[in-house]
């Protein structure tokens, strides 16, 4: 037993959590397989989100969340901090990545780090990053459309937004903690068009919604309410 060599240690790849394209054409025959399957960007990505009244039509582009530190898959999620939104040109990339015919399941059509995509200067570049300030954190946006809007980005990106500067020596929100809410537009990903100080601090959350002023008004009266003594 003792001349028996020890057995290589094999390196497990990093997890990785990207934009992914799957294509699985359906079959009659009643199984399916996956035809392609590759990254579209190396970036780290999560909590996708378009327009919602495009939800089941081909949209162009794809919103989310990425950090400039880490990544989503190897990160607990509750330790992971989102400071960067992103734009991408879904459409541009998956046209680039069949043409480029990747590797399936560890290819990738943009390899650019976040830090790489944020240098660029390109006004056309299929993905575009919104960083927020250092120390500055976000949650998943949601996209609202503008009236009578051109083109399917044009709109605005809403998010909560909190300055970690207010926590006090052992990491705490104080009870005078405040959170914003960050309008950024769409079409450059670059300015925020508005910022609104909210009268406290929204906890960190997963997802976010958008509702319209018509919805609102348009919800169902409560029937009754439930007291407990």
């Amino acid at each position: 037993m003792g001349n028996i060599a020890a057995p290589d240690a094999l390196k497990q790849p990093d997890p990785q959590c990207r934009l992914y394209y799957y294509e699985f054409p359906p079959s009659h025959e009643g199984t399916t397989s996956i035809s392609q399957q590759w990254a579209l960007s190396a970036i780290p990505f999560e909590f996708p989100c378009v327009p919602k009244h495009l939800e089941m039509d081909p949209t162009r582009y794809v919103y989310g969340c990425s950090m400039r530190k880490g990544n989503f898959a190897a990160t607990h999620i509750s330790a992971f901090k989102i400071d960067c939104l992103v734009k991408v040109d879904v459409e541009h990339l998956l046209s680039q990545g069949k043409t480029e015919r990747l590797s399936p399941v560890d290819g990738c059509v943009d390899e650019r780090s976040i830090d790489e995509v944020l240098a660029s200067d390109n006004p056309d570049d299929p993905i575009k990053v919104f960083a927020f300030p250092t120390g500055w954190f976000a949650q998943e946006c949601s996209f609202v459309p503008r009236k009578d809007g051109k083109h399917e980005d044009d709109g605005w990106l809403v998010t909560y937004v909190f300055d970690e500067s207010q926590l006090d020596e052992n990491g705490e929100a104080p009870s005078n903690a405040r959170s914003e809410l960050w309008v950024i537009d769409a079409v450059d990903m670059r300015e925020v068009v508005c910022r609104v100080v909210l009268p406290q601090r929204v906890p960190y959350g997963m997802h976010g919604n958008w509702f319209s002023e018509e919805q609102i008004v348009n919800q169902r009266d409560v029937e009754t309410f439930r007291h407990e003594y």
